[in-house]
Protein backbone atom coordinates (compact mmCIF):
# COMPACT_ATOMS: atom_id res chain seq x y z
CA UNK A 1 0.00 0.00 0.00
CA UNK A 2 3.04 2.23 0.62
CA UNK A 3 3.77 2.70 -3.49
CA UNK A 4 -0.33 2.87 -3.91
CA UNK A 5 -0.06 5.84 -1.58
CA UNK A 6 2.72 7.65 -3.66
CA UNK A 7 0.78 6.97 -6.58
CA UNK A 8 -2.09 8.54 -5.37
CA UNK A 9 -0.33 11.68 -3.59
CA UNK A 10 -0.83 11.31 -0.15
CA UNK A 11 0.93 9.59 2.79
CA UNK A 12 1.00 5.93 3.62
CA UNK A 13 -0.97 6.49 7.25
CA UNK A 14 -3.95 8.88 5.73
CA UNK A 15 -4.35 6.14 2.51
CA UNK A 16 -4.63 3.71 5.30
CA UNK A 17 -6.60 5.74 7.72
CA UNK A 18 -8.63 6.36 3.91
CA UNK A 19 -9.27 2.75 3.30
CA UNK A 20 -10.12 1.72 7.13
CA UNK A 21 -13.51 4.47 6.91
CA UNK A 22 -14.11 3.66 3.61
CA UNK A 23 -14.58 -0.41 4.33
CA UNK A 24 -16.59 1.02 7.60
CA UNK A 25 -18.74 2.72 5.56
CA UNK A 26 -19.69 0.20 2.75
CA UNK A 27 -20.07 -2.48 5.67
CA UNK A 28 -22.10 0.48 7.52
CA UNK A 29 -24.39 0.78 4.88
CA UNK A 30 -24.84 -2.33 3.30
CA UNK A 31 -24.99 -4.70 5.49
CA UNK A 32 -23.70 -8.24 5.91
CA UNK A 33 -25.79 -11.13 4.75
CA UNK A 34 -24.98 -15.02 4.96
CA UNK A 35 -27.00 -16.68 2.46
CA UNK A 36 -26.92 -20.79 1.72
CA UNK A 37 -26.63 -21.77 5.02
CA UNK A 38 -28.62 -24.49 5.32
CA UNK A 39 -27.84 -25.28 1.72
CA UNK A 40 -23.59 -25.17 3.22
CA UNK A 41 -24.56 -27.21 6.09
CA UNK A 42 -26.26 -30.15 4.61
CA UNK A 43 -23.45 -30.59 1.85
CA UNK A 44 -20.31 -30.34 4.96
CA UNK A 45 -23.04 -33.26 6.51
CA UNK A 46 -22.64 -35.36 3.16
CA UNK A 47 -26.13 -34.55 1.88
CA UNK A 48 -27.51 -35.51 -1.65
CA UNK A 49 -29.35 -33.51 -3.70
CA UNK A 50 -32.46 -35.39 -2.38
CA UNK A 51 -32.32 -33.84 0.90
CA UNK A 52 -34.71 -31.82 2.26
CA UNK A 53 -32.67 -28.52 1.82
CA UNK A 54 -32.66 -28.59 -1.44
CA UNK A 55 -36.56 -29.58 -1.65
CA UNK A 56 -36.86 -26.05 -4.37
CA UNK A 57 -34.97 -26.28 -7.57
CA UNK A 58 -33.99 -22.96 -7.15
CA UNK A 59 -31.53 -24.09 -4.54
CA UNK A 60 -29.85 -26.84 -6.04
CA UNK A 61 -27.66 -24.20 -8.18
CA UNK A 62 -24.97 -24.80 -5.41
CA UNK A 63 -23.59 -28.17 -6.81
CA UNK A 64 -23.05 -26.12 -9.69
CA UNK A 65 -20.01 -25.21 -7.97
CA UNK A 66 -16.89 -28.47 -7.68
CA UNK A 67 -14.47 -26.04 -5.81
CA UNK A 68 -17.14 -25.48 -3.54
CA UNK A 69 -18.55 -28.54 -3.12
CA UNK A 70 -14.72 -29.87 -2.33
CA UNK A 71 -14.28 -26.92 0.62
CA UNK A 72 -17.53 -27.93 2.18
CA UNK A 73 -16.76 -31.57 2.11
CA UNK A 74 -13.25 -31.09 3.43
CA UNK A 75 -14.55 -28.95 6.37
CA UNK A 76 -16.50 -30.09 9.88
CA UNK A 77 -20.07 -29.79 9.49
CA UNK A 78 -20.59 -27.19 12.25
CA UNK A 79 -22.36 -24.42 11.27
CA UNK A 80 -19.56 -21.71 13.16
CA UNK A 81 -16.84 -23.19 11.03
CA UNK A 82 -18.74 -22.95 7.21
CA UNK A 83 -19.74 -19.31 8.75
CA UNK A 84 -16.79 -18.25 9.49
CA UNK A 85 -14.79 -19.54 6.64
CA UNK A 86 -17.07 -18.40 4.00
CA UNK A 87 -16.78 -14.76 5.75
CA UNK A 88 -13.74 -15.01 5.30
CA UNK A 89 -13.29 -16.13 1.46
CA UNK A 90 -15.54 -13.01 1.41
CA UNK A 91 -13.55 -10.75 2.92
CA UNK A 92 -10.89 -12.13 1.14
CA UNK A 93 -10.33 -9.22 -1.52
CA UNK A 94 -9.28 -6.67 1.45
CA UNK A 95 -6.19 -8.75 2.23
CA UNK A 96 -5.38 -7.69 -1.37
CA UNK A 97 -4.89 -3.96 -0.67
CA UNK A 98 -2.05 -4.80 1.57
CA UNK A 99 0.15 -6.20 -1.26
CA UNK A 100 3.73 -4.36 -2.20
CA UNK A 101 3.09 -4.05 -5.22
CA UNK A 102 1.02 -0.88 -6.17
CA UNK A 103 -0.44 -2.44 -9.46
CA UNK A 104 -1.82 -5.33 -7.01
CA UNK A 105 -3.08 -3.05 -4.98
CA UNK A 106 -4.40 -0.51 -7.30
CA UNK A 107 -6.43 -3.87 -8.95
CA UNK A 108 -8.19 -4.85 -5.31
CA UNK A 109 -9.06 -1.12 -4.44
CA UNK A 110 -10.84 -0.37 -7.62
CA UNK A 111 -12.58 -3.86 -7.20
CA UNK A 112 -13.54 -3.14 -3.88
CA UNK A 113 -14.19 0.58 -3.91
CA UNK A 114 -15.47 1.66 -7.01
CA UNK A 115 -17.64 -1.39 -8.02
CA UNK A 116 -20.40 -2.93 -5.94
CA UNK A 117 -18.21 -6.16 -5.58
CA UNK A 118 -16.81 -5.98 -2.10
CA UNK A 119 -20.57 -4.74 -1.34
CA UNK A 120 -21.92 -8.00 -2.85
CA UNK A 121 -19.46 -10.14 -1.31
CA UNK A 122 -20.41 -9.32 1.81
CA UNK A 123 -24.00 -9.43 1.28
CA UNK A 124 -24.34 -13.01 0.38
CA UNK A 125 -21.34 -14.64 2.35
CA UNK A 126 -22.77 -17.99 1.47
CA UNK A 127 -21.71 -17.66 -2.38
CA UNK A 128 -18.12 -16.94 -1.60
CA UNK A 129 -17.88 -14.07 -4.39
CA UNK A 130 -14.35 -13.32 -2.30
CA UNK A 131 -12.70 -16.02 -4.32
CA UNK A 132 -13.71 -15.07 -8.28
CA UNK A 133 -13.24 -10.94 -7.00
CA UNK A 134 -9.96 -11.90 -5.97
CA UNK A 135 -8.65 -14.43 -9.13
CA UNK A 136 -9.89 -11.60 -11.27
CA UNK A 137 -7.96 -8.85 -9.21
CA UNK A 138 -4.93 -11.21 -9.71
CA UNK A 139 -5.49 -11.50 -13.16
CA UNK A 140 -5.88 -8.09 -14.60
CA UNK A 141 -2.54 -6.92 -12.54
CA UNK A 142 0.08 -9.21 -14.02
CA UNK A 143 1.02 -10.29 -17.20
CA UNK A 144 2.28 -13.61 -16.22
CA UNK A 145 0.36 -16.31 -18.10
CA UNK A 146 0.75 -19.33 -15.52
CA UNK A 147 -1.74 -16.76 -12.68
CA UNK A 148 -3.98 -16.11 -15.26
CA UNK A 149 -4.89 -19.44 -16.28
CA UNK A 150 -4.45 -20.94 -13.00
CA UNK A 151 -6.88 -18.08 -11.76
CA UNK A 152 -9.13 -18.54 -14.45
CA UNK A 153 -9.34 -22.18 -13.84
CA UNK A 154 -10.02 -21.60 -10.14
CA UNK A 155 -12.75 -19.09 -11.10
CA UNK A 156 -14.62 -21.68 -13.39
CA UNK A 157 -14.17 -24.28 -10.42
CA UNK A 158 -16.00 -22.23 -8.80
CA UNK A 159 -18.40 -20.42 -10.62
CA UNK A 160 -18.64 -22.48 -13.66
CA UNK A 161 -21.09 -20.38 -15.57
CA UNK A 162 -20.07 -16.88 -14.62
CA UNK A 163 -16.69 -17.91 -15.39
CA UNK A 164 -17.33 -18.22 -19.22
CA UNK A 165 -18.42 -14.65 -19.57
CA UNK A 166 -15.57 -13.31 -17.09
CA UNK A 167 -13.13 -14.94 -19.47
CA UNK A 168 -15.17 -13.37 -22.55
CA UNK A 169 -14.88 -9.92 -21.01
CA UNK A 170 -11.16 -10.45 -20.43
CA UNK A 171 -10.38 -11.22 -23.44
CA UNK A 172 -12.08 -8.19 -24.96
CA UNK A 173 -11.14 -6.13 -22.58
CA UNK A 174 -7.10 -7.09 -23.89
CA UNK A 175 -8.29 -6.40 -27.13
CA UNK A 176 -9.94 -2.85 -26.83
CA UNK A 177 -7.51 -1.60 -24.10
CA UNK A 178 -3.97 -3.34 -25.40
CA UNK A 179 -2.72 -1.55 -28.33
CA UNK A 180 -1.20 -4.70 -29.38
CA UNK A 181 -2.59 -8.19 -29.26
CA UNK A 182 -1.89 -10.07 -25.91
CA UNK A 183 -1.69 -13.75 -27.29
CA UNK A 184 -0.22 -15.48 -24.43
CA UNK A 185 -2.84 -14.04 -21.86
CA UNK A 186 -5.55 -15.05 -24.08
CA UNK A 187 -4.29 -18.45 -24.49
CA UNK A 188 -3.48 -18.83 -21.08
CA UNK A 189 -7.49 -17.54 -20.58
CA UNK A 190 -8.70 -19.87 -23.13
CA UNK A 191 -6.68 -23.84 -21.26
CA UNK A 192 -7.67 -22.22 -17.94
CA UNK A 193 -11.13 -22.06 -18.49
CA UNK A 194 -11.08 -25.10 -21.11
CA UNK A 195 -9.43 -27.39 -18.35
CA UNK A 196 -11.99 -25.93 -15.49
CA UNK A 197 -14.90 -27.05 -17.98
CA UNK A 198 -13.17 -30.10 -18.45
CA UNK A 199 -13.21 -31.22 -14.63
CA UNK A 200 -16.85 -29.36 -14.03
CA UNK A 201 -18.60 -32.05 -16.51
CA UNK A 202 -15.94 -34.71 -15.31
CA UNK A 203 -17.44 -33.75 -11.80
CA UNK A 204 -21.29 -33.98 -12.75
CA UNK A 205 -20.65 -36.95 -14.64
CA UNK A 206 -19.47 -38.76 -11.63
CA UNK A 207 -22.06 -36.69 -8.75
CA UNK A 208 -24.04 -39.66 -9.52
CA UNK A 209 -26.97 -38.24 -9.14
CA UNK A 210 -28.60 -35.13 -11.41
CA UNK A 211 -30.53 -31.56 -9.98
CA UNK A 212 -31.53 -28.35 -11.37
CA UNK A 213 -29.21 -26.05 -11.98
CA UNK A 214 -28.89 -21.85 -12.10
CA UNK A 215 -29.57 -21.79 -15.95
CA UNK A 216 -32.64 -24.22 -15.78
CA UNK A 217 -34.52 -22.50 -12.90
CA UNK A 218 -33.70 -19.32 -14.95
CA UNK A 219 -35.49 -20.51 -18.40
CA UNK A 220 -38.54 -21.74 -16.14
CA UNK A 221 -38.90 -18.61 -13.99
CA UNK A 222 -37.84 -15.95 -16.14
CA UNK A 223 -41.15 -14.50 -16.42
CA UNK A 224 -41.68 -13.97 -12.80
CA UNK A 225 -38.82 -11.61 -12.78
CA UNK A 226 -37.84 -9.96 -15.62
CA UNK A 227 -40.31 -7.08 -15.31
CA UNK A 228 -38.89 -5.78 -12.22
CA UNK A 229 -35.39 -6.33 -13.38
CA UNK A 230 -35.94 -3.75 -16.29
CA UNK A 231 -37.26 -1.53 -13.78
CA UNK A 232 -34.56 -1.84 -11.05
CA UNK A 233 -31.79 -2.16 -13.85
CA UNK A 234 -30.53 1.68 -13.67
CA UNK A 235 -29.42 0.33 -9.94
CA UNK A 236 -27.52 -2.52 -11.45
CA UNK A 237 -25.70 -1.03 -14.33
CA UNK A 238 -25.12 2.39 -12.93
CA UNK A 239 -21.70 1.85 -11.42
CA UNK A 240 -20.29 0.17 -14.70
CA UNK A 241 -21.62 3.18 -16.44
CA UNK A 242 -19.66 5.84 -13.64
CA UNK A 243 -16.95 4.00 -14.45
CA UNK A 244 -16.67 4.25 -18.29
CA UNK A 245 -18.05 7.50 -18.11
CA UNK A 246 -16.17 9.05 -15.66
CA UNK A 247 -13.25 7.29 -14.35
CA UNK A 248 -11.77 5.37 -17.03
CA UNK A 249 -9.62 5.54 -19.99
CA UNK A 250 -10.99 5.03 -23.46
CA UNK A 251 -10.38 2.11 -25.28
CA UNK A 252 -7.63 2.22 -27.64
CA UNK A 253 -9.89 0.13 -30.42
CA UNK A 254 -12.65 -2.04 -30.78
CA UNK A 255 -15.45 0.50 -29.30
CA UNK A 256 -18.00 -1.30 -31.16
CA UNK A 257 -16.95 -4.59 -29.96
CA UNK A 258 -16.83 -3.46 -26.55
CA UNK A 259 -19.94 -1.89 -26.85
CA UNK A 260 -21.72 -5.00 -28.40
CA UNK A 261 -20.49 -7.34 -25.47
CA UNK A 262 -21.32 -4.78 -22.81
CA UNK A 263 -25.03 -5.24 -24.14
CA UNK A 264 -24.67 -8.90 -24.45
CA UNK A 265 -23.80 -8.48 -20.77
CA UNK A 266 -26.79 -6.57 -19.68
CA UNK A 267 -29.04 -8.98 -21.70
CA UNK A 268 -27.84 -11.66 -19.70
CA UNK A 269 -27.66 -9.70 -16.30
CA UNK A 270 -31.40 -9.13 -16.93
CA UNK A 271 -32.07 -13.03 -17.15
CA UNK A 272 -30.57 -13.59 -13.84
CA UNK A 273 -32.59 -13.27 -10.07
CA UNK A 274 -29.21 -11.25 -8.83
CA UNK A 275 -28.60 -8.59 -11.43
CA UNK A 276 -26.52 -6.20 -10.01
CA UNK A 277 -24.33 -9.33 -8.75
CA UNK A 278 -24.54 -10.63 -12.27
CA UNK A 279 -23.73 -7.19 -13.95
CA UNK A 280 -20.80 -6.41 -11.86
CA UNK A 281 -19.03 -10.11 -11.96
CA UNK A 282 -19.25 -10.77 -15.77
CA UNK A 283 -18.41 -7.12 -16.16
CA UNK A 284 -15.49 -7.17 -13.27
CA UNK A 285 -12.33 -7.89 -15.95
CA UNK A 286 -13.19 -4.83 -18.39
CA UNK A 287 -13.09 -2.83 -15.38
CA UNK A 288 -10.16 -4.00 -13.66
CA UNK A 289 -8.43 -4.06 -16.92
CA UNK A 290 -9.23 -0.94 -17.94
CA UNK A 291 -8.27 0.35 -14.94
CA UNK A 292 -4.59 -1.22 -15.07
CA UNK A 293 -3.98 0.99 -18.27
CA UNK A 294 -5.45 4.13 -16.13
CA UNK A 295 -2.37 3.03 -13.40
CA UNK A 296 -0.01 2.56 -16.06
CA UNK A 297 -0.84 5.96 -18.28
CA UNK A 298 -0.53 7.88 -15.10
CA UNK A 299 2.28 8.78 -13.15
CA UNK A 300 -0.56 10.38 -10.43
CA UNK A 301 -4.18 9.75 -9.97
CA UNK A 302 -6.39 11.92 -8.74
CA UNK A 303 -7.16 10.63 -5.58
CA UNK A 304 -10.07 13.06 -4.31
CA UNK A 305 -11.98 11.86 -7.63
CA UNK A 306 -11.59 8.58 -7.30
CA UNK A 307 -12.59 8.75 -3.02
CA UNK A 308 -15.28 10.90 -4.59
CA UNK A 309 -16.78 8.14 -6.64
CA UNK A 310 -16.43 5.33 -4.19
CA UNK A 311 -18.82 7.28 -2.18
CA UNK A 312 -21.26 7.93 -4.82
CA UNK A 313 -21.35 4.14 -5.40
CA UNK A 314 -20.91 3.12 -1.33
CA UNK A 315 -24.97 4.37 -1.49
CA UNK A 316 -26.15 3.06 -4.59
CA UNK A 317 -28.06 -0.25 -3.45
CA UNK A 318 -27.79 -3.36 -4.79
CA UNK A 319 -30.53 -5.13 -6.56
CA UNK A 320 -31.14 -8.51 -6.28
CA UNK A 321 -33.15 -11.60 -5.38
CA UNK A 322 -34.15 -10.29 -1.94
CA UNK A 323 -35.54 -7.01 -4.25
CA UNK A 324 -33.55 -3.49 -3.32
CA UNK A 325 -30.69 -4.33 -0.79
CA UNK A 326 -30.95 -0.96 1.48
CA UNK A 327 -29.44 -1.99 4.68
CA UNK A 328 -29.38 -5.54 5.09
CA UNK A 329 -28.18 -6.10 8.86
CA UNK A 330 -32.34 -7.11 10.19
CA UNK A 331 -31.03 -9.93 7.43
CA UNK A 332 -27.68 -10.63 9.71
CA UNK A 333 -29.48 -10.75 12.77
CA UNK A 334 -32.37 -13.24 11.57
CA UNK A 335 -29.04 -15.50 10.49
CA UNK A 336 -28.11 -15.60 13.82
CA UNK A 337 -31.45 -16.34 15.48
CA UNK A 338 -31.89 -19.58 13.41
CA UNK A 339 -28.64 -20.39 13.83
CA UNK A 340 -28.95 -20.41 17.42
CA UNK A 341 -26.59 -17.79 18.27
CA UNK A 342 -28.83 -15.07 19.44
CA UNK A 343 -32.05 -15.99 21.58
CA UNK A 344 -34.08 -14.07 23.78
CA UNK A 345 -31.44 -15.36 26.52
CA UNK A 346 -28.21 -13.59 24.35
CA UNK A 347 -25.87 -15.08 22.97
CA UNK A 348 -26.04 -18.95 22.33
CA UNK A 349 -22.76 -21.24 20.89
CA UNK A 350 -25.08 -23.80 19.96
CA UNK A 351 -22.72 -23.63 16.26
CA UNK A 352 -19.53 -23.97 18.06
Amino acid sequence: MRDLAVVLGVSPKSLAGMVLAAVGLIVFIAGIRFSDGSMLLAIARGAAVDDPAFAKASSQYVWDSPLKICLLRALPARTAVIAIVFAALSLLPLLGLLAKDAAIAWAFMVAIFLTPAFRIAIQNMGLGDGVPITCMCLIAATKRTWVVGSMFFIIALWHPQQSFFMGISYLVALYCFSKEPDAPRSVATLIGLILGAAVFFTYKALLGFSYSGRAEYMAENAGLFIGNNISYAPLAFAPLGLWLLVLSTRPVRGWGLLTGWLAVLGAVSLLTTDVTRAMTLVSLPIVLVAANLVFQEQRLLDWRKYASAALVLAVIPAYSWSGVDFFLWHDLIKDLRKWGFVGDGGFIPAGF
